[in-house]
């Protein structure tokens, strides 16, 4: 974590024993991480069970995000390692919108095909019917996932006058009026538009895979902010591929550690204009990434004062 913005929030940690900045490649992780008592983690590098095994002192990981799929939480549970993430701090978490604004920002991009329109522009064309869109109004969204970010995002929907339909596991409560609770049938068959906002636990890998896809309008969009794992990524390009699904807008890849640019999605949407990637930047910003940091650190902090550690790296 050497960003300069967050130098500050990471400040409090220095009265905490022997602290050392790396830089976040796989490499050097592996190379310190067997030494340390405790590490502040970062989502640019994937730490393996392989290596966990060859850190006999560590006693803590904390990890300024929700998903914590860059980490191996079983191994960190039989070890008796501790984990902080931000999903312990749900009222915290209510204060970052940052996903849910970029959930938006994908979907107004793909539905109005805004990057391939820049991009012609820039190459010095003026086409505008080459780039016909479609509007918001009066389109239904399926969110699937109603917790804190499927809120916020079904609260943005009613802004721009959609129907808004949702599906979750558990059980929903406090839905606001203009917001349905359905089946995860009817929202698949009735949804113009569909939302992940569900986390990457065991019983969501894979959680949209070619049985649900096969449910979908055809002139569908899903949108993925959560995690790639939650969809079969392989049954969503071969859909893309014959025009069974409209279109994609995500913000993560299944496997996106080390991506280089040869993974099958980022590969296909350097042909097609109906998939349009970014780089899991939708905690990414400013304010999210100073306030999720300084909860984070205040939490290590504390448990490494209440267990006398050192060698914070």
């Amino acid at each position: 974590m050497n960003e300069a913005h967050l130098q500050k929030a990471l400040s409090c940690l220095c009265p905490c024993g022997q602290i050392k900045t790396i830089v976040p490649e796989q490499k050097v992780l592996e190379r310190n991480l067997p030494r340390c008592n405790a590490y502040f983690a970062s989502l640019k590098v994937k730490v393996s069970a392989a290596l966990i095994e060859k850190c006999p002192e560590l006693k803590v990981i904390a990890t300024p995000s929700t998903g914590t799929d860059h980490l191996p939480v079983s191994q960190l549970l039989q070890k008796g390692i501790k984990l902080i993430n931000l999903r312990q701090h749900p009222e915290f978490l209510k204060k970052i919108p940052s996903t849910a604004e970029l959930t938006w920002g994908l979907l107004l991009a793909l539905l109005r095909r805004i990057p391939w329109a820049f991009d012609s522009v820039r190459k010095g064309k003026w086409d505008r019917d080459r780039f016909i869109g479609q509007q918001l109004c009066g389109k239904t969204i399926g969110i699937i996932g109603y917790g804190r970010l499927g809120r916020i995002v079904a609260d943005y929907a009613l802004a721009f006058n959609l129907k808004v339909i949702v599906f979750d596991r558990e059980p929903i409560f406090d839905i606001k009026p203009g917001i349905k609770k359905v089946s995860l049938n009817q929202l698949l068959e009735s949804s113009d538009i569909i939302s992940l906002h569900i986390h990457l636990d065991e019983p969501n890998i894979g959680f949209l895979g070619a049985a649900e896809m096969d449910k979908m309008k055809e002139s569908a969009v899903i949108l993925n902010t959560s995690r790639g794992a939650v969809i079969d990524e392989k049954e969503l390009l071969e859909r893309l591929e014959k025009g069974r699904i409209a279109g994609a807008a995500v913000d993560v890849i299944d496997g996106e550690w080390g991506c280089t640019g040869r993974h099958p999605m980022v590969e296909f949407a350097r042909r097609h204009d109906n998939l349009l990637i970014t780089p899991h930047i939708g905690g990414a910003s400013y304010e999210a990434q100073q306030t999720a940091v300084e909860l984070t650190a205040q939490q290590l902090k504390k448990f490494i004062e209440e267990a006398s550690l050192e060698h914070v790296y």
